[in-house]
């Protein structure tokens, strides 16, 4: 008489096939969902912000669109700080396409930085020219 059941070599485990072969269906479909998923995911472009912190704050000709040095771990580049007028020098930004969006505190802003050098973001900064730099 043959069963229906499988039992692995210790006489521990006993699954039914049927309910074995459901489960193992069900995982697989959902595995390539993922996949799926996360390839497609990967195919979007995606925008960073990049947190660095303000050196210096010149104000001189328009309050509002007053210009920063900010530093990236180095690398000084001269962005716009229109969307943070409450930002001061020492504090720290998230900075998108030149602009700061945002003020993060100091822990948040190294360990982010530090996230984005381990994934090879950070060669970006390095490879444009900052504006300072083009006289």
């Amino acid at each position: 008489m043959k069963s229906n059941k499988l039992v692995d070599s210790s006489n521990y485990l006993v699954i039914n096939s049927k309910t074995f072969g459901r489960s193992l269906y069900l995982l697989i479909t959902y595995y390539l969902k993922l996949t799926t998923f996360l390839k497609q995911l990967n195919s979007l472009p995606m925008c960073l912000a990049i947190p660095g912190k303000i050196l210096s704050i010149n104000a001189d000709l328009d309050p509002t669109f007053r210009q920063g040095k900010v530093s990236f771990g180095g690398i000084t580049k001269e962005i716009n700080l229109c969307m943070v007028p409450e930002a001061e020098v020492g504090q720290y930004v998230l900075v998108h396409v030149g602009v700061a969006i945002s003020l993060i505190d100091e822990e948040e802003a190294k360990q982010t930085f530090e996230y984005l050098k381990q994934i090879g973001e950070v060669e970006e900064l390095e490879t444009h020219p900052s504006p300072e730099n083009n006289n």
